[in-house]
Parts: C-alpha cells; sequence; structure tokens
C-alpha cells in the first residue's frame, strides 16, 4: 500500500455481479511428497508425484445484490459503484506498506503442527508457523477465485508504527505472485488509520479513497473471469460503497488464503498492530477441483518463535474462523512414552502445540528441566514418583496447558521383561472364535519391528525374507517414524514419519506424502494401504485424513465436525472404500462402508492400535496395558491382562496373522506377546538390546 495524494485515474462504472456465497468446499488434502529413492532400496522420488484425487464438495460463488440503493447489476445511485483505477504511478516519498508472499520460518516449508482435511478443530489449531502471516490457507488445487467478509477490526493506539492487513487472496503460499484485496489497520504516534486497497505483485498496493472505518462490514472477491484476466471486488457494507476492476494476472492459482498480515513497510517486516480478535465470514473458494483442497491454518511468529498472531476454530456451518492478536495457551498432544518407573529417569518426549517459549514444565506439579527440540517438542526426563497417573503441565508466555487425558503419565512398579510366547489359554467367558470357514492363507513365520529412527529389526535372526531396507541404511537421519505397516503381500513395507514423510522399500510403492506440498505437520498417527498396492491413507492426531494414489478420500473427523486430539491409528477396508479411526480413549469412527462394530471407550488404559481382520468383517483394539477388545469376527486369543502379564513398556499394537487365528502384541521395548498361532522367533530384550522406541512391525515369510 502507497500512503499518497493521489491515487490514480478513476472511472465510475458497473460491476457486473458481487458474488457472495454460503459455502466452502473443503474435504481433504492429497499432497504429493517427501521421496527417498537411494540406491533402489527406497522408491519414489519428487518428481513423480500424483495427481490430485478429487474428493466430495464442490462449492462455487452465487450470486446476489449488493447491499444499499444498487440493484443485481450493480447500478444504482447513492455513493455507487467504483471500477479500480487501473494507473499505478507512484508519489514521491510514499510510504510502502505492502502485503506479500507469506515468509516461513526455517527456511523453505515451514514449521508445522497439523494440516488437516476437511476442516480445522480446536483452539489449538496451528499448522504452520509464518513470520508475517496467520489466518488459512488453502491448498492442493488451482484456484480460480477467493470470497470472504469480516468486519474492520479496531487497531488499539500505540506509540511506535504498527500495522495489520486484512485481505483475500490467491497465491502467495509458494511462489512469488499474489492478487489480493482488503483494508489495513495501523497505529503510531497515538493515533490509527484505516484503508482499503488491492495489490497484484510486483506492483505496489493501491490504497483506495473510499473512507474506511473500524466496525464496517467489508465483503471481497478475486475471481478469474478468463485466462489472464482477474476481476477484484471489494465492498463496503456499513459505507454503502463498493469498487471493482478487471486486470490482466497470470499467477498459477495454486493456493487461496484468507489472512492477518504484518506487512511491509518501507521494505522491511512491520511490527503486527493489535487488533484484538477479528473473524472471516462467507469464505469461498472457486477451482476445478475443490475436492482435493484443503485448509492449513498458520500462525505468526515472533522472531523468539513466539506465536503473536493465530487462527481459531473453522467453523463449517457458518464458512468462518477468527484471528487473535496474541499469544495461545499451549496444547500437549502426547507424552511419549506415557508410562515410566516409579524410581524415575525415563527419558521423556511432550509433543503439542505453542511450546515454543516453554519457561516451565511439571509432572503432578513436580518441576522438572527440560530440553527444547528443534521440532518444538520437549524432552524431559520423569522424576521419581509414587505408583500412579499424573497430569504433565507445559507453562509458556500464553498460560499453562490444561490437563487432558493426552498429558498423562503412569508411574508403574518395576515388572520383568517378557519375552517368550505366553500361553494362550483365553480368560474367563472369552473362548477365541472359531476358525473362519474360508480359505485363509498360512501364517506368516515372522515379523519385523522399527524404531523411531526407521531402523529395521528382523525376526527370526538370519531368515531369508523380510528385510527390504531401513532408514540409516539409506543414510537418512530421522527421529519420527511413528509406524510401520506391510505391503499387501508381506513383500515390502511402508515407514511413515509423524511429519507425513512416506518411506517405501520392497514392492511398497511411492505416492507421495505431506512435506512435499510445503505442509509440514507433527502429528500424523498412522499408515494403511490400499489392498491393491496403489494407495495409502495416513490419518493425524485429529482425524484429519489424507490419501495417496489410488485411495479414495472418504471423510475424516473435522469433516464431520467432531474435534479431537488423541486419534491413533487407522485400519481400512478391503475394498478400500471404507476406513475406521480410533481415537486413545477406544471411540471408533467409520467411514465409507466401514461397519462400526462398537467401541473399547472405559478400558483400563489407553488404546494404541486397531488392526482389521482380513475380510473387514471386524478389528481388534489393543491398549498400552496390552489389553486385546475384540469386534465383529475378530477372534480372541486372550490378552496380557488375562494373564496377569504387565509389559515392561507399553503395548503400542497389534499384528495378526494372515489366517486370523492368532496375532502378536509388540511392546515398545520390542518386547512380543504372541496368542494363538503367531509363532514367537525372538524379540529385542532378548538378544540384549535395549531400546524404548519401536512404534511399529508387520509380519514377514520366509
Amino acid at each position: 500500500m502507497h500512503k499518497r495524494s493521489g491515487v490514480g485515474r478513476l472511472a465510475v462504472g458497473a460491476v457486473a455481479a458481487f458474488c457472495l456465497v454460503g459455502a466452502v468446499g473443503v474435504v481433504g488434502v492429497v499432497g504429493v511428497g517427501r521421496a527417498v529413492g537411494v540406491g533402489g532400496a527406497a522408491s519414489g522420488s519428487s518428481g513423480s508425484t500424483p495427481a490430485p484425487k478429487p474428493h466430495d464438495g464442490i462449492s462455487s460463488f452465487s450470486l446476489r445484490s449488493s447491499p444499499g440503493s444498487g440493484t443485481a447489476n450493480g447500478t444504482g445511485s447513492g455513493t455507487g459503484t467504483r471500477w479500480f483505477g487501473l494507473q499505478h504511478d507512484n508519489a514521491a516519498g510514499s510510504t510502502d506498506v505492502s502485503p506479500g508472499p507469506v515468509r516461513w520460518l526455517h527456511g523453505h516449508g515451514v514449521n508445522g503442527h497439523g494440516v488437516r482435511g476437511s476442516g480445522i478443530h480446536g483452539p489449538e489449531i496451528h499448522g504452520l508457523e509464518s513470520t508475517n502471516w496467520s489466518g488459512q490457507i488453502d491448498t492442493g488445487a488451482v484456484f480460480t477465485g477467493i470470497q470472504g467478509q469480516w468486519t474492520v477490526p479496531t487497531a488499539q493506539p500505540s506509540s511506535p508504527h504498527e500495522y495489520s492487513a486484512t485481505w483475500v487472496g490467491v497465491d502467495g503460499v509458494n511462489n512469488s505472485s499474489l492478487i489480493q484485496v482488503g483494508t489495513d489497520q495501523n497505529s503510531g504516534s497515538g493515533t490509527t488509520t484505516y484503508d482499503a486497497w488491492y495489490e497484484i505483485l510486483p506492483a505496489p498496493a493501491q490504497v483506495q479513497p473510499e473512507p474506511v472505518a473500524p466496525g464496517d462490514v467489508m465483503q471481497a472477491q478475486v475471481t478469474e473471469q478468463s485466462p489472464g484476466t482477474w476481476q477484484i471486488v471489494i465492498q463496503d457494507v456499513t459505507a454503502n460503497w463498493s469498487a471493482s476492476g478487471s486486470f490482466a494476472y497470470s499467477g498459477p492459482g495454486s493456493s487461496a488464503e484468507w489472512i492477518e498480515e504484518a506487512p511491509t513497510v518501507g521494505g522491511s517486516q512491520s511490527t503486527i498492530a493489535n487488533f484484538g480478535t477479528m473473524q472471516f465470514t462467507n469464505m469461498a473458494i472457486t477451482s476445478p477441483d475443490t475436492g482435493s483442497s484443503g485448509l492449513t491454518p498458520v500462525s505468526l511468529e515472533q522472531s523468539n518463535g513466539v506465536v503473536i498472531s493465530y487462527p481459531g476454530v473453522f467453523d463449517a456451518s457458518t464458512q468462518s474462523f477468527p484471528i487473535t492478536y496474541g499469544t495461545p495457551v499451549p496444547v500437549i498432544n502426547s507424552v511419549s512414552p506415557s508410562q515410566g518407573s516409579t524410581g524415575g529417569a525415563t527419558s521423556v518426549t511432550i509433543n503439542g502445540d505453542y511450546l515454543t517459549g516453554a519457561s516451565s514444565v511439571s509432572f503432578g506439579g513436580t518441576s522438572v528441566p527440560f530440553t527444547t527440540n528443534a521440532d518444538n517438542s520437549l524432552s524431559v526426563t520423569a522424576p521419581a514418583r509414587s505408583a500412579g497417573t499424573v497430569n504433565v503441565s507445559v507453562t509458556t508466555p500464553g498460560g499453562t496447558s490444561s490437563s487432558s487425558a493426552n498429558d498423562q503419565f503412569t508411574y508403574v512398579g518395576s515388572s520383568p521383561t517378557t519375552t517368550e510366547p505366553p500361553t494362550t489359554e483365553p480368560p474367563t467367558g472369552q473362548p477365541p472364535s472359531s476358525p473362519p470357514s474360508s480359505q485363509s492363507q498360512s501364517s506368516p513365520s515372522g515379523y519385523d519391528m522399527v524404531g523411531q529412527d526407521g531402523g529395521v529389526f528382523v525376526f527370526p535372526i538370519g531368515q531369508s525374507g523380510g528385510f527390504y531396507g531401513s532408514l540409516p541404511g539409506l543414510g537418512v537421519h530421522v527421529k519420527d517414524i511413528v509406524g510401520m505397516v506391510p505391503s499387501p503381500d508381506d513383500k515390502g513395507y511402508f515407514l511413515v514419519g509423524q511429519d507425513g514423510g512416506v518411506f517405501a522399500f520392497g514392492d511398497a510403492p511411492y505416492l507421495g506424502s505431506l512435506p512435499g506440498l510445503g505442509l509440514r505437520v507433527q502429528d500424523i498417527r498412522g499408515i494403511v494401504p490400499t489392498s491393491d498396492n496403489r494407495g495409502y491413507f495416513l490419518v493425524g492426531q485429529d482425524g484429519g485424513v489424507f490419501a495417496f494414489g489410488d485411495a479414495p478420500f472418504v471423510g475424516s473427523l473435522p469433516g464431520e465436525g467432531i474435534h479431537i486430539s488423541d486419534v491413533i491409528g487407522i485400519a481400512a477396508t478391503p475394498s478400500d472404500q471404507g476406513y475406521w479411526v480410533v481415537a486413545g480413549n477406544g471411540t471408533v469412527y467409520a467411514f465409507g462402508n466401514a461397519h462400526n462394530f462398537g467401541s473399547a471407550t472405559g478400558t483400563p488404559s489407553p488404546v494404541s492400535g486397531i488392526a482389521s481382520t482380513p475380510d473387514g468383517g471386524g478389528y481388534w483394539i489393543v491398549t498400552q496395558s496390552g489389553g486385546v477388545y475384540t469386534f465383529g469376527d475378530a477372534g480372541n486369543y486372550s490378552s496380557l491382562p488375562a494373564l496377569g502379564v504387565t509389559p515392561t513398556r507399553p503395548i503400542i499394537g497389534l499384528v495378526p496373522t494372515s489366517d486370523e487365528h492368532g496375532y502378536w502384541l509388540i511392546g515398545g521395548d520390542g518386547g512380543i506377546f504372541a496368542f494363538g498361532d503367531a509363532p514367537f522367533v525372538g524379540s529385542l530384550p532378548g538378544l540384549g538390546i535395549h531400546i524404548t522406541d519401536v512404534v511399529g512391525a508387520v509380519p514377514t515369510s520366509l
């Protein structure tokens, strides 16, 4: 924006229509991704990305007349409708106050905590961090229009100059193009100023002469009229004026945004003005394929990493969300491991949102030293304490985290590590299910396990099959692997990181991942492949589902208006037309053709995994204590509590045999518990290997 005495040549004209919409289609994200293609051991490359998947939910602008005295085509009396001036002459000595493309923190890409498909959840929403933007961005499609409405916020008077710009626009997330329109609220020397403006980079912003005041209701849209020609419309409903113009623009249309920004002033990054809380409403996008788009929240961080402006809940019923000036209260999403010895000394990682700037961490009120990691997680050592469960809390400039099931840490006494297979007598009243009548495959003869670093351990030792590579073997160094699943024929496997990065080994195909979109998250909790080995689903801790390859997107928790943050796994139906998502409290959510056979709520310990039967007629749910809960046609072959066995480390998952007549329970230390016809062929503690970060396992064949 240029503050100047002249604003170019303006002409009066009629706007064909001011378009307002009541629905926006934000139903999922299908991404391209982080690939590893070293020596052929892992497949995929960032250059071979799949086309975005079409999802349900197309929406477009609908027409309605402008408020005030104008008719549907914009003609009429009063203040009237004005076309934007097409001249961009700059007055000498003008002050440049220009919104521009987002400048992500930490170089290319962003430091993220949760990208969502089909809507956003909770006060803890935060997807990306930026040095100058806060709001919501929509990516994953080619956008041909954006709509938004807001009430001009009141900037608090300040002595130093501070600025904020409220706008809607297209592009600017992953490129230097941008077409945008909005208002600004600026403060300095104890006074405040308000303006309307538009900008098409690289040209400077054009301030409009019409009056704008705090409390005015603004409506704005940017739409493509024809290839290379776009229309910008802004209307002050309160002051009863509107302005519009058609302009040449050739940006790629790769993103759409609703933003509160700290703009560039005189070529430098400004300090954002205290705008209180504002709200975008009547949000809309147009695109040939809105079904493959998805909202991503953006928070504005100061140079010290502390958030100073952040978005709130996206409300699908009103197509709206707020943006608030200030620092949000921290939210703990997970404590890993969530169990440790009463003697203390357990190394614990705290993951969450808005943890930057942490000043203290406590276990049940006992303060402990901590270290802040590069991904903004916190590393601590649990103090000694008597047996029982306590809440972990984190304090930052935004306050102290609220207690929830996600921040609980349980102290237990010493218990033996069980590495031999326990007996398979079922607990009283729970006889094993009858073998399925249909012909079944032979049972696998071994299993692989994976650690957080992507290291793979194969059992039995020395078997010829089952090992198809590992990340350390490729020279890839990570510490965020959260899951491992086999390819349908057990001749390969996928590893997934909490950032949504996917690594494919053996005959498992690489079909894309989240980081390739520039979407950096830290809350992916699981992966499951399609039965034809041509796609896979990822799930986030809020139940957002991401589909790759031929995996169909059939829904997500945020898309259903369900706002939780403790999802721990996903399982798919054999037809791949449905999936189950399970939360840490045992609640099961079914999508597509997946039948909900029931939930395992009220369990003595948190749920840690779900696995479906091969025919899709049921599923197993396992808890951290090794409790097994069967639904549908899933067979019950006993559990650790039924045998009086307490695992040294929490159970992290259940791996069924292919014939449905048994399963393995996997401990976080690599301890293996075999039930039914699942063979016990070794474990890490049995080899004298002492680790605590096993995160997944798959069955193998010789």
